[in-house]
Parts: structure tokens; C-alpha cells; sequence
């Protein structure tokens, strides 16, 4: 099963867990994915009366692309986004 989540993106509903989100990079999970999420989560965060975020990543090839993405769309939401180490 997916969800569709614009008119330009399709995320396979198993991506989302109960305590993470885990898929494959650049298949499951793009940069496109990232920066949506970043969106989401920073609407959520900024509903809850906050307005900074600190975003970690790993190693992986994938994770700068990500990062900055997730950061991006942080900010659209009118977020501080931080990296974190």
C-alpha cells in the first residue's frame, strides 16, 4: 500500500514505523520525501508553540542530500533548523 502525499509524490506506506521512518534511498525515501517531511513535522512542531529543530544524520551517501531537504522544508515551516554533529 502507498500514500499518495502531493499530485508529484508516492510514499509506500511501510516507510512509516512506530518510532522511525526506514526505506530505501533515492527508491523510498528522497530528497523530494525529506523536504515534505520537514514540512509536516515543522507544522507540527511550530503548532506546538516551538520554533527550532535539530536535525542529525549518519554517514550513509544518501544522508547530506537528505539532511538538506529535511532542513529546507524546516524552514518553509518557518523553523530554525540546526544540524547536529
Amino acid at each position: 500500500m502507498s500514500v499518495l502525499v502531493s499530485n508529484e509524490i508516492n510514499v509506500p506506506s511501510h516507510v512509516f514505523r512506530e518510532y522511525d521512518i526506514r526505506g530505501k534511498a533515492g527508491e523510498e525515501i528522497d530528497p523530494k520525501f525529506a523536504y515534505l517531511l520537514g514540512r509536516a513535522v515543522g507544522d507540527k512542531i511550530k503548532s506546538a508553540g516551538f520554533h527550532k529543530a535539530v536535525v542529525g544524520r549518519d554517514n550513509r551517501k544518501s544522508s547530506p542530500d537528505l539532511h538538506r531537504a529535511l532542513i529546507a522544508g524546516l524552514h518553509h515551516s518557518i523553523l530554525s533548523g540546526g544540524r547536529c554533529g
